[in-house]
């Protein structure tokens, strides 16, 4: 009955580069984005764990690393209104450490005070290193569902190497939609390191984009036909 349970009630659409162990400052796309998902309270039976409270290991997430690779998002409002079919299966997340999140289909819609919808087809199926169900992952794979729920977008995250200048790697961004110069500590990060640091680099506000001349002024290899021209709903 897990299925029947899950009803969403919002979450997170982050986004990330990294300085010192990527091409970002040669390429201008995003290095990878990742959903958050926020569930209702209920009680389950979890495979591994015996009665549980949904949330009560981590937040249910997936990663889209591979669709960042094939589409080159220089902004996060590229991933508006995109669709997408997992027919390989290789979106997969989790939602506890028994059970994967495995995206069979999603699609967004359009960003609006940066809040945007996302509508995801899923189904859970074994983790790796605690599989506990009977049957084959195909086999879990013929059972699935539909949630819809509505995601707040993060700003854009920053991994930098402790000897470098955060502005140095955000100064590389679409500056029509992000603003470098902001570039500021994120003390809130899990995944800060003795190695490096965390910073978060603001979007631009709405009026100061008509300002720019130059999307890219620092870039390397900029197609200019990917920069798109934006309406006043963001920001």
């Amino acid at each position: 009955d897990l299925y029947s349970k899950i009803n969403p009630i919002g979450g997170k659409l982050y986004s990330k580069i990294s300085s010192g162990r990527t091409l970002f400052e040669s390429r201008n796309w995003i290095d990878n984005i990742s959903v958050e998902i926020y569930m209702n309270n209920f009680k389950y039976i979890d495979p591994f764990y015996g009665e549980s409270t949904v949330n009560s290991n981590f937040e249910t997430f997936f990663e889209l690393y591979d669709v960042v690779t094939n589409h080159k998002f220089d902004s996060i409002l590229q991933i508006e209104n995109l669709k997408f079919n997992n027919e390989k299966d290789t979106i997969n997340g989790s939602f506890s450490n028994s059970l994967d999140f495995i995206v069979k289909k999603f699609k967004f819609g359009e960003i609006h005070n940066w809040e945007i919808d996302i509508e995801i087809e899923y189904s859970l199926a074994n983790s790796d290193s605690y599989g506990c169900m009977t049957g084959t992952v195909q086999e879990h794979l013929t059972k699935s569902a539909t949630i819809k729920t509505k995601l707040k977008v993060n700003q854009l995250e920053l991994e930098c190497l402790n000897d470098q200048n955060p502005f140095d790697s955000a100064k590389h961004l679409n500056w029509k939609v992000y603003n470098p110069e902001l570039v500021k500590p994120a003390l809130d990060l899990s995944w800060s390191s003795e190695f490096s640091k965390g910073y978060y680099i603001p979007y631009r506000k709405i009026e100061d984009r008509i300002n720019i001349e130059n999307p890219f002024p620092f870039g390397k290899n900029v197609n200019k036909n990917q920069v798109n021209q934006r309406d006043g709903n963001f920001g």
